[in-house]
C-alpha cells in the first residue's frame, strides 16, 4: 500500500527546516494540495515584495508587520509530496 505526505520547507541555511502536514492514500488529493499551495505562493510574493518597497523607509507598526509577512513569505520554499510504501 502507498502513502503520500506533503510537506514544505521553509528558511535558509542554519533555520531551513522542513514541515510534513498530512498523509494521504490519494494522489490525486497530494498533487491539488501542492499544486494550490504552490500557485498562491507564486501569487502573492510579488504582492509583498511591491507592498515591503512601498514601506521600507516607513517606521511603523503597520509597516514593521508587513516588513516581517515579506521575510516570513520570502523564505518559503514550493511545496512538494514524497511516497511511503507499507509492506
Amino acid at each position: 500500500m502507498r502513502y503520500y505526505i506533503v510537506m514544505t520547507s521553509s528558511g535558509d541555511f542554519e533555520d531551513y527546516g522542513t514541515v510534513s502536514h498530512f498523509i494521504t492514500e490519494s494522489i490525486e488529493v497530494a498533487e491539488a494540495w501542492v499544486e494550490k499551495y504552490n500557485r498562491i505562493l507564486r501569487h502573492y510574493a510579488p504582492y509583498y515584495r511591491v507592498t515591503f518597497e512601498a514601506y521600507s523607509g516607513i517606521n511603523t507598526e503597520y509597516a514593521s508587520h508587513i516588513q516581517e509577512r515579506y521575510y516570513t513569505l520570502a523564505t518559503l520554499h514550493n511545496a512538494w509530496f514524497g511516497v511511503i510504501e507499507k509492506r
